[in-house]
């Protein structure tokens, strides 16, 4: 490896203390001129990394110089991140349909199962009101049997793509755009209608993306960025769609 882009002195030294975890060839650690060490892993990297570390490496040597020397351990280390600028790549999520051809998702498997938030509300099913809704409660003693049994089927693609119905019932949680706001519903649809969903149709609208880390999220493939979710501490209040910082819902779950 060649140094003499940096213009420094590099010295070759045998001390391991840099090394930590990691088993180093002590001719792979070299001590620069401005109280640094650099390591050299075992493991070969590209060389648009390798290109990428010498020009770090260099603008942090000149900040360092232009500061002056006979600093502290803690005003060093302040001073190389200071230095470091932080570059965020935003990846743009793409529908499970790309436009411009004929695209089908296939209905593979499905499965049962209960949805919980993060408030540990329950989901429920209003009967009495019309038309039905679906609502998040704390349900306490002998009332569990009254939480949604959901049927939660899968599709093909690219993304997890599920369907989620209510058991024994024909019904279907459905997102549609209305008036610039994403608008949560339950629709009567026959299961075969079901089974092929192409983006030539408006199918589509009962289709969701599970996404997540701390918790399940469904996030609508016909208005992307619109998440179902729970009033974040009211009893009793409808599932509703809503954007992922909007305030005052949840839109984590948990699946049993």
């Amino acid at each position: 490896m060649c140094f003499s882009p940096l213009d420094w002195t590099a010295e070759k030294t045998e001390d391991k203390s840099c090394c930590s975890d990691m088993e180093c060839d002590p001719d792979e650690i070299f001590k620069l001129n401005v109280d640094l060490e650099l390591v050299v892993s075992q493991n070969p990297l590209p060389m648009h990394r390798v290109v990428s570390l010498l020009l770090r490496a260099n603008k942090i040597k000149k900040y360092l110089q232009r500061k002056g020397r006979g600093l502290s351990d803690d005003q060093l280390c302040t001073m190389i991140m200071n230095s470091i600028e932080k570059t965020v790549v935003e990846r743009v999520g793409t529908s499970s349909f790309p436009s411009g051809r004929r695209i089908t998702l296939n209905r593979l498997r499905s499965w049962e199962c209960f949805l919980t938030d993060r408030e540990k509300k329950d989901i429920v099913c209003t009967a009495a009101s019309t038309p039905v809704e679906l609502c998040a409660a704390t349900l306490k003693g002998g009332n569990h049997s009254h939480k949604v049994t959901f049927k939660m089927a899968s599709y093909s693609g690219s993304e997890m793509t599920v369907a989620l119905s209510l058991i024994k019932q024909k019904l279907y949680i459905s997102c549609t755009m209305i008036d610039d706001k994403a608008v949560l519903r339950l629709e009567e649809c026959d299961e075969e209608d079901l089974k092929a969903i192409s983006n030539e149709s408006d199918m589509e609208r009962f289709l969701f993306h599970v996404k997540g880390v701390d918790g399940t999220r469904f996030e609508s493939v016909k208005c992307r960025g619109w998440f179902i979710s729970t009033s974040y501490e009211k009893e009793l209040q409808p599932l509703e769609m809503c954007q992922v910082d909007a305030v005052n819902r949840e839109t984590a779950f948990s699946m049993k």
